[in-house]
C-alpha cells in the first residue's frame, strides 16, 4: 500500500506491527475530520523506500498481512484520504494481530 512519507515510522519493518488509520478527504475550506482506526495490529511484511510520481510527490511501500475480513476496509480507506500507520510497542507483537472488529 502507498504510504506518504511522514506517515509511517523511519525504523518500521518486517515483523512490526502497525494500527492503520485514515484521515478522510476533504473539501477545500472545510475542517479536516479526525482520523479513524481502519485496522488494528496488522503486522508489516516489507517496506519499500517508494518512489517519486510524476507530481513531484513520493511515497513509500509497504505490504501488510491483512486479515481477508479487513482487506475490502484497507482498500476503501487508501483510496479514502490519508493514510497513518502507527507502529506497536513490540510487547503487542506477542500478542498477534487483531482484526478492525476486534477493536471497536
Amino acid at each position: 500500500m502507498p504510504v506518504q512519507p511522514g506517515h509511517v515510522g523511519d525504523g518500521l519493518g518486517r515483523g512490526d506491527l502497525v494500527d492503520v488509520y485514515l484521515t478522510p478527504k476533504t473539501g477545500s475550506g472545510a475542517a479536516v475530520p479526525a482520523p479513524t482506526l481502519v485496522i488494528a495490529g496488522v503486522p508489516v511484511e516489507s517496506r519499500d523506500g517508494g518512489a517519486r510520481t510524476f507530481a513531484g510527490s513520493a511515497s513509500l511501500a509497504v505490504v501488510l498481512a491483512v486479515p481477508a475480513a479487513d482487506v475490502a476496509a484497507l482498500v476503501h480507506a487508501i483510496e479514502s484520504g490519508i493514510i497513518d500507520l502507527v507502529t506497536l510497542p513490540r510487547s503487542a507483537a506477542a500478542a498477534g494481530p487483531a482484526s478492525a472488529a476486534d477493536s471497536r
